[in-house]
């Protein structure tokens, strides 16, 4: 069995516990719990003065998981906690680790991360020897905590534990020289330094989107504007509001308002495109997978409604004709974004960009042109835009 030990011990600058200062939106502690879970940590124990109101919401999504949480004061209830035959995962208080970076290195066993003590020290964080500083995690063979029961109770217990560790024969495992220089390491000790690691975070997790898709393009940029306070419910009520939009623009089309409907329709494309661009960039700014489900579906849905938007202005006995050319439109529109180049693939897949065009057609009364003219733009660029087919010579 696998135990993480964290602490809210250590305080800020401004007074506050540093495990509780907020980066993308979480605290310190709930980064430093995501580490735990992807290294198999059935149990996290954490170091707190009080049963502060912030370990509650951690506590029970543990439990969920099936998983225990228990909060302790001082080394001597560890000691009861945890038995000599298991590992314990210590990190630093207010250590964030890149959570790539973490990972590989506790993949390699038991080991006390360390870092070249020139920058650390002055980072704030721990001396370990002449030339290492400590790198805020610690794998290491639970028998160590037995020797807890040795020190004074009102002992600093990680800094106790990593001298132990070390005193077992536990390897050092540098995280790089580097590590702290580009951010990969950091020990939140204000809510300024965790300001300058949030936006750099965001900024190389902002992937760029070619503008020959401007809707998505937009989307990716007002993303990033809206976080980091957008990224827990942002997908959730972007998504709400491209399904509602969507539904507007089928209501719209149905009383014969066909410009205002490719409107409606093109917002609500910006919209999912929105919330992809918001789960994407949450998903990546922690280390997830992103899980796109919505996309695919509202894709699908969207061009039923458009191929609606088209034919329900239009008598019954005529409807059947005009089925086809939007139907000729999406499938060589979805053809396009399979074989043509994929510098293109932007362009064929911003759905808010297509309404656009149609609702300018529309508008200047050459929808059925407008339909056959990119149809058939989109068929060219399958015959004369493909990629390069590569053949394998055996």
């Amino acid at each position: 069995m696998r135990t993480a030990l964290l602490s809210t011990l250590e305080r800020s600058s401004d007074g506050s516990p540093r495990a509780f200062l907020q980066l993308g939106g979480r605290s310190v502690l709930e980064w430093q719990v995501d580490i735990a879970l992807d290294n198999g940590c059935e149990r996290i124990i954490c170091l707190a003065e009080r049963s502060w109101p912030q370990l509650e919401p951690i506590r029970q999504k543990l439990e969920r998981k099936g998983l225990e949480f228990h909060d302790i004061t001082g080394p001597m209830q560890l000691v009861g906690l945890v038995s000599a035959d298991q590992e314990i995962l210590a990190i630093g208080d207010g250590v964030i680790v890149e959570r790539s970076v973490a990972n590989e290195a506790l993949r390699r066993g038991r080991m006390v991360a360390a870092v070249p003590s020139e920058d650390a020290i002055s980072a704030g964080f721990e001396r370990i020897d002449s030339q290492n500083a400590w790198g805020g995690l610690i794998l290491a063979r639970a028998q160590i905590v037995e020797r807890l029961a040795e020190m004074p109770a009102d002992s600093d217990t990680i800094s106790l534990l990593i001298r132990l560790a070390l005193q077992a024969g536990t390897p050092l495992v540098q995280l790089g020289d580097e590590a702290i220089a580009n951010g990969e390491l950091l020990l939140a000790q204000d809510i300024g330094s965790l300001q300058d690691r949030e936006h750099a975070l965001l900024d190389r997790s902002t992937r760029s989107v070619s503008w020959l898709g401007p809707g998505r393009a937009l989307a990716q940029k007002l993303a990033r504007y809206l976080a980091p306070q957008a990224l827990d419910r942002g997908p959730f009520w972007a998504a709400s509001v491209s399904a509602a939009l969507l539904a507007g623009a089928l209501a719209l089309a149905w009383y014969g308002t066909t410009a205002a409907a490719f409107l409606t329709l093109g917002l609500s494309g910006f919209s999912a495109s929105l919330s992809r661009a918001l789960r994407e960039l949450r998903a990546r700014l922690l280390g997830l997978n992103s899980g796109d489900s919505f996309t695919p579906v509202f894709r699908w849905l969207y061009d039923v409604s458009l191929i609606l938007v088209v034919v329900w202005p239009v008598a019954f006995d005529t409807a059947l004709e005009w089925f086809f050319p939007p139907m000729v439109l999406i499938a060589s529109l979805r053809l396009a974004e399979l074989i043509s180049r994929a510098k293109f693939a932007p362009m064929w897949h911003d759905r808010a960009l297509l309404s656009v065009i149609l609702m300018a057609a529309t508008i200047f009364d050459g929808l059925p042109e407008t339909i056959a003219i990119l149809a058939l733009f989109a068929l060219f660029a399958c015959l004369f835009w493909r990629e390069p087919i590569k053949i394998t010579q055996v």
